[in-house]
């Protein structure tokens, strides 16, 4: 059977349809597409995000320290599901506190007359350190039970650095800070030979101690802890690390804004995630932006886990000068860059993202960020790449090619710039080797593991829009291979299944495909809703083929599992072709073959994309860059009236090669599960076939309409073509009675009709 003839088949009972819209009836539409509403999307910056670029500037700030990481407990067994559990930070410090004592006894650098009693001594004391725990069967917001401190216990351990550190530890936890403070200090006078193991956390608990009262003093001790360690005192908490964090908060206590930013970034540099959030302390004009919450709704500052105080936004004053100081400062300048371009495009993206505005100079945040920074007549400026993207995502395109001219080492974010600047001018093949040249070098960056909080997602993310942008600029100029290469490499299904399905012929996706996922290598492939997947891909190919009537050719490419269902088609088909065959058995082919392809068309010959993949709530790629038009959004209902076509502006132009190819490969009938339109009409040539009153006509005419009314919903005029069928042609038989008393299709099986099969 020729294509030709498919087509035709279907016209019949498309001419009894009502105008209806395009929409299928799923809840939700596709993802992402770079071709749609005039292929805008080529026309932003990228989405950058906040965590990953700052994590890259971290790396900068690596020290030689080490963090020491708390043991990972098993679960309670009622929650075997969690793997996040880590020993509270108490149990942490014992375990190292009794160890480091046990390794003193053990070395001889300590020598009690009587060891195990001091080493109950020893352990007593620290036992007492350990917060009381909340009853097992108390509820989780109940106040931790007092508890209190025997602070002199420390006395009856073996006289030595270790008594000593205790004792300022259980002062401190009694309340007595000045007690704590003379301990700690009496530890770090003793002679070097007699503090190897506790001078690292005397000086490190002296920072923390003072940082509320003494800030500055606070930022010596860390420092302090830093040099014990690097000096080759015993640090088995991996304080030193730690430190880096404390000071910074006690830097920002002071006042000392910079210094700060570059603590918080060695303490990101070590793996402490927290410093993410502090870091956003940093930006003096940060608002409520979805993903990064650093006010609540009323404009106040987060808690002070947030790593600092922070102005409210009604300052507006203040955070203007914050801001300059900021744009002079190199770390601070970078940071505040990073939280501008990360904020600006996510509003690009996605929807205004909220942002406080305390200006009233009219300025935008980019525009302003930028503003500062030229006031403050630095002379290097880092991060060219990144300015110039802010100045992007602003609408300023002369600043951002300007930007770029102060880029020393070309990078991903540089090139990519370059090639949306070059688009924008016209040059699209220099733009796609500025892109190529930024695809290339964010592939050769250090892959994050699926599965990381954030990481893996967020470079993913950034690495899939590259790619599009750089399908979009071979597909402007009518280089579709190569679009389908990019789309499929940044998993872009939609754009990849338009590009596949209506710019090749089923012999260029063919031989696509053959290079690609060649059959042997996809037979362990088979992620059935990824486009991306070898055997789905391969699967793409063979329903193309069967619309194309190509059974043969199709049969190799087809999912195992569907490969018999594709033959049972096949016959039928062929049976009801065959005219030397009977009328009858003709007949019963054909709806065998309706059957088949109402249940099964999906495997059979569904479209990856368009028609039959569009949601209610989008509208046909195809339509809009063939007429021209944002076509109407709306339920598939007919009570549901559309809105009118607007004119649809085009950011990637449609070539006449594009609009010829969308001609030569059409989809028909062109609407969602257009298979099942086919569907009637094999049943509609099946009834053909067969002689008036008959039990079987009326079978075949009943079952065709229950199908629109449980698939085609709102077809009214199709169901009443086949139901005047019944009236006119079948109305004497049995089941033709029982529906002309209901004046509509019955839910009754007939001699060729089958219940459909339960488990």
């Amino acid at each position: 059977m020729s294509k030709c003839f498919l087509s035709g088949l279907v016209l019949f009972v498309l001419a009894c349809l009502p105008g209806a819209d395009l929409y299928a009836t799923g809840d939700y539409g596709p993802g992402p597409q770079w071709l749609k509403n005039g292929g805008i999307a080529i026309t932003k910056s990228p989405e950058f995000f906040w965590r990953e670029m700052v994590r890259e500037l971290a790396r900068e700030y690596l020290p030689p320290e080490k963090r020491v990481e708390r043991k990972f407990l098993p679960p309670p067994p009622d929650q075997a599901w969690r793997t996040d559990e880590r020993e509270g930070y108490a149990d942490h410090t014992a375990r190292f506190d009794n160890a480091d004592f046990e390794a003193a006894l053990k070395n001889g650098y300590i020598n009690p007359t009587d060891a195990a009693a001091a080493v109950v001594a020893h352990r007593a004391s620290r036992t007492e350190l350990v917060p009381p725990s909340r009853p097992a069967d108390a509820p989780d917001d109940a106040p931790l039970p007092e508890k209190v401190v025997n602070a002199a216990l420390a006395d009856s351990e073996f006289d030595s650095e270790f008594a000593d550190y205790h004792r300022g530890a259980l002062a401190m936890r009694s309340g007595n800070a000045a007690g704590a403070k003379m301990a700690w200090e009496k530890l770090l006078d003793r002679p070097e030979a007699e503090r190897r193991y506790r001078s690292v956390w005397a000086a490190f608990m002296l920072g923390k101690l003072l940082m509320d009262s003494q800030a500055e003093v606070a930022t010596t001790w860390f420092q302090k802890c830093r040099q014990l360690a690097g000096a080759g005192f015993v640090d088995s908490l991996g304080l030193a690390a730690d430190s880096y964090g404390w000071e910074a908060k006690a830097q920002l206590a002071a006042g000392h804004r910079e210094a700060a930013a570059r603590l918080y970034l060695t303490q990101l540099s070590l793996g402490d995630e927290s410093a993410m959030v502090s870091l956003k302390s940093l930006i003096p004009d940060r608002g409520e932006t979805y993903g990064m919450l650093s006010f609540d709704l009323d404009g106040r500052a987060v808690p002070p886990d947030d790593g600092g105080h922070v102005e409210p936004l009604e300052n507006a004053p203040k955070i203007a000068t914050l801001l300059q100081e900021s744009a002079a400062a190199a770390t601070l300048r970078r940071l505040q860059t990073l939280h501008v371009l990360a904020t600006e495009t996510v509003k690009n993206w996605v929807y205004d993202s909220g942002e406080s505005d305390f200006s009233t100079d009219g300025l935008n945040r980019s525009q302003r960020w930028l503003a500062a920074i030229e006031k403050s007549n630095v002379n290097e400026v880092e991060d060219a790449d990144k300015l110039g993207w802010v100045a992007y995502a602003a609408g300023d395109y002369a600043a951002a090619e300007s930007w770029l001219d102060h880029v020393k080492t070309a990078s991903a974010h540089s090139d990519w710039l370059r090639a949306k600047l070059l688009r924008r001018a016209g040059k699209l093949k220099a733009a796609t080797e500025a892109m190529k040249a930024a695809v290339a070098a964010l592939e050769a960056l250090p892959k994050a593991v699926e599965g990381e909080e954030y990481e893996w997602t967020e470079q993913k993310t950034l690495l899939n829009d590259a790619y599009a942008d750089l399908a979009v600029l071979h597909f402007s100029q009518d280089e579709y291979l190569e679009a389908l290469d990019a789309f499929h490499e940044g998993g872009l299904g939609e754009d990849w299944a338009y590009v596949a399905e209506r710019m090749l012929s089923a012999d260029e996706l063919k031989q696509w495909v053959d290079q690609h996922f060649p059959l042997n290598a996809s037979k362990n492939n088979a992620e059935a809703d990824n486009p991306s997947g070898g055997q789905s891909v391969r699967h793409v190919v063979a329903r193309r083929l069967v619309r194309e009537d190509r059974y043969a050719d199709a049969r190799a490419y087809m999912p195992p599992d569907a490969q018999p269902i594709l033959d049972r088609y096949v016959k039928y088909i062929g049976d009801g072709a065959n005219e030397k065959l009977a009328k009858k058995v003709r007949a019963r082919a054909w709806f065998d073959a309706a059957a088949l392809l109402k249940e099964n068309g999906d495997l059979l010959m569904a479209t990856e994309g368009e028609p039959d993949e569009v949601g209610r709530w989008d509208t046909a790629m195809a339509l809009e860059r063939e007429k021209g038009q944002l076509l109407a959004r709306g339920e598939n209902s007919q009570f549901v009236p559309p809105e009118e076509p607007r004119v649809l502006k085009f950011y990637v132009p449609v070539s006449a090669e594009e609009k010829k190819r969308l001609a030569q490969h059409q989809i028909v009938p062109f609407r969602p599960g257009h298979y099942r339109y086919i569907a009637l009409a094999l049943a509609w040539k099946s009834a053909a076939l067969l002689p008036d009153q008959s039990d079987e006509l009326a079978d075949v005419l009943n079952t065709a309409g229950n199908w629109i009314k449980g698939d085609y919903r709102g077809d009214d005029v199709a169901a009443g073509k086949f139901f005047q069928a019944i009236e006119r042609r079948a109305s004497k038989t049995a089941l033709g009675r029982e529906a002309g008393k209901s004046h509509w299709f019955v839910p009754r099986y007939g001699p060729w009709s089958k219940p459909p099969v339960t488990e």
